[in-house]
């Protein structure tokens, strides 16, 4: 298939799409072009500080993190905010 019968049947079906599926859709867009700059960020890292991320994900795979629903409901206690 041709380069521009590719882009044709791109926008045909993005035509198509309701307002909730357009939205997934520029999300995926936006992360597939996000995601050369976000390889180039990590590039930029000091071994230092890409250490210490590794150290932090080894930690959470082995169960040693604390849940987010858990830190939230922490803070929200702690400085008295309240569930909507």
């Amino acid at each position: 298939m041709t380069d521009t019968k590719i882009k044709e049947q791109l926008h045909k079906k993005i035509e198509g799409l309701d307002a909730t599926q357009l939205t997934e859709v520029y999300g995926l867009i936006e992360n597939y072009f996000q995601d050369n700059v976000l390889s180039e960020e990590w590039d930029n890292l000091s071994v230092e500080i890409k250490l210490q991320i590794d150290s932090g994900i080894n930690e959470l795979d082995k169960g040693k993190g604390i849940p987010h629903e858990m830190v939230m409901k922490e803070i929200k206690s702690k400085y008295g905010i309240r569930e909507n």
